[in-house]
Order: structure tokens, then C-alpha cells, then sequence
């Protein structure tokens, strides 16, 4: 699993989202992209430095490489739509 958070500084340090956030990379649960440049001029983690389509290339990127792992290790073929 991957989530890409975006907030501002102030929700990031909050304790309920450090130990959510704690919680999901103890699980191995990919995080990405948190940056400290925020739109609104302050500096602090929290905003996601991808932006929107660098996210879903990504994505696409990832879910080829699972796509071909998934070909290799299972002979499952993606329909070709």
C-alpha cells in the first residue's frame, strides 16, 4: 500500500497524525513525498512535494513494475483493453 499525505504544518505535527503516521510505517506502508515547502509560505513537514502529475507517473510506474512481477511469478497476462 502506498498513501501520498498533503497537509499543512500544523495538522503534520499533531500527535494523532505521528502515531497514525507511526502505525502505517510499522506496517510497512509506503509514504510518500512529504516536503517542508508549503504553499502558504511556512516551513514545516507536511506538504506532499509531488505534484499531481508526478504522482500518477508514479503510480503508473509502480503498478507496471507490480504488473510485470505479477507476470513472472503468477503467468498472469493484463488484458489488453
Amino acid at each position: 500500500m502506498i498513501i501520498a499525505p498533503a497537509m499543512n504544518k500544523q495538522m503534520f505535527e499533531n500527535p494523532a497524525t505521528q502515531r497514525n503516521l507511526n502505525t502505517l510505517r510499522a506496517d510497512q506502508i509506503t509514504i510518500w513525498g512529504l516536503c517542508s515547502d508549503q504553499a502558504c509560505g511556512e516551513n514545516g513537514l507536511g506538504r506532499n512535494a509531488l505534484e499531481p502529475e508526478q504522482l500518477q507517473q508514479a503510480l503508473q510506474v509502480f503498478f507496471l513494475s507490480l504488473n510485470g512481477l505479477m507476470e513472472k511469478c503468477f503467468n498472469y497476462r493484463r488484458p489488453n483493453i
